[in-house]
């Protein structure tokens, strides 16, 4: 167990992975919503299997062809042995960045690496650093957010504490991040206690500055902050609970407005010009009821399918590059299975391809040039990147481990 200085957050795990929407509330006035160049299917999703399919069974590991994928950008992940790993575009040899990774489970302390993200240039890398210290009842642990310079080497200590939530703006070296609470934000008449808030911070990695770059306006904790592609709106998440995904909200920088839908839809994507959202109201664990959504940004929502019958479900979906496309990973045997079929739903047409079968697939991002897919699969113990070329579904195996940030993104 813990020891006391262990100060109770709310679990990362649970902030990161769950993922859902009617009814809208806003704080400020908005603009009315521009064109977004985007096509609104009304038809059910049509599901298209490519002959031949490159399909790889769950608990199976794909081979590595001699011609590894040519328009990745630079790569960082965690590896097997818990240090950050640069797989730089164009080279088939990763460099280590880091050297002290140690699992946790024996005498030594242990350093562990989470969330990696690099800037759209691919300069500067923002990371979690947890260490365990073995003391009689346990473990000591302490966290803390670290941006490193990968031309130079620099690191700087951000923040000490847990991080709820880091993505970079695009296009520049300006880092938004959430924080975690205190039990005690929860215990304030069964609502959160909106004296003990926080709101979602941001580091200027060029200048060192540390600001707050959106205010908890609502009285809640905001956490999991995500840009859209053109940087003009940040998403988040309103805290209301020990467990779920929170209430969607953004803060539009153009109008400096604040504005809330008052409920759940689980992690949602950003189309290219930030009129639309998708997401598959996954708000915790999944139910198999999961579907796909989307909606304009201060619109109605429109589901998109698939019609699944019986158990099974989609999840994660994320805009192309160019928002003429949605990725999404799709269960087809229902919750109960680790097995996620990679899909690729054609916004137009309405047709959706399959792109192949995986064990324990994950954190699906799209390269910058929208050609190919780079997720993480496989067991923990076991876990691999893959990269699915669209134009032929081949899939390549990149390396071992796991928690993939690409550049340019």
């Amino acid at each position: 167990m813990f020891t006391k200085n262990i100060r109770w957050t709310i679990p990362l795990f649970v902030l990161a992975l769950v993922l859902t929407a009617c009814g809208q509330f806003s704080v400020g006035v908005e603009a009315p919503m521009e064109p977004t160049g985007q096509v609104e299917p009304t038809e059910p999703v049509k599901t298209v299997t490519p002959e031949p399919q490159a399909t790889l069974e769950p608990g199976t590991t794909p081979a590595k062809p001699e011609n590894s994928a040519t328009s990745l950008p630079d790569l960082v992940y965690v590896g097997l042995d818990n240090n950050l790993w640069l797989l730089e575009s164009g080279s088939g040899t990763p460099r280590q960045l880091t050297f002290d990774g140690n699992p946790i489970g024996n005498e030594n302390s242990a350093v562990e690496y989470h969330f990696p993200r690099l800037s759209s240039d691919g300069v500067q890398l923002a990371f979690r650093r947890d260490v365990s210290v073995p003391v009689e009842n346990g473990y000591d642990f302490s966290s803390a957010l670290w941006v490193m310079d990968l031309k130079n080497g620099e690191q700087t200590l951000v923040q000490e504490g847990l991080v709820a939530g880091l993505a970079w703006k695009p296009q520049t070296h300006l880092l938004a991040y959430g924080t975690v609470v205190e039990m005690e934000y929860f215990l304030s008449r069964g609502e959160p206690n909106a004296a003990l808030a926080n709101g979602i911070n941001a580091f200027d990695a060029d200048s060192g500055e540390i600001v707050e770059l959106v205010a908890p306006e609502r009285g809640y904790t905001l956490a999991n902050p995500q840009w859209s592609p053109d940087g003009r709106f940040l998403a988040f998440s309103e805290v209301e609970a020990m467990e779920g995904s929170g209430l969607f909200a953004y803060y539009n920088f153009d109008l400096k407005a604040y504005v809330a839908w008052e409920e759940a839809v689980g992690i949602a994507s950003w189309s290219p010009n930030g009129g639309l959202l998708t997401y598959a109201r996954q708000t915790y664990v999944a139910t198999g009821e999961e579907r796909l959504y989307v909606r304009q940004r201060d619109g109605l929502e429109e589901i998109i399918g698939p019609d699944y019958a019986g158990p099974a479900y989609a999840t994660s979906p994320v805009f192309s590059p160019n928002g003429e496309q949605i990725a999404y990973l799709a269960y087809l045997e229902g919750p109960d299975t680790q097995a996620a079929t990679i899909m690729v739903l054609n916004l137009a047409s309405g047709e959706a391809v399959s792109h192949g079968q995986f064990e324990g697939a994950w954190d699906l991002t799209w390269t910058p040039d929208g050609s190919m897919l780079v997720f993480n699969a496989g067991p923990w113990e076991a876990r691999h990147i893959v990269a699915i070329d669209l134009s032929n579904s081949s899939q390549t195996v990149l390396v071992e481990g796991g928690q993939p940030a690409l550049a340019g993104r």
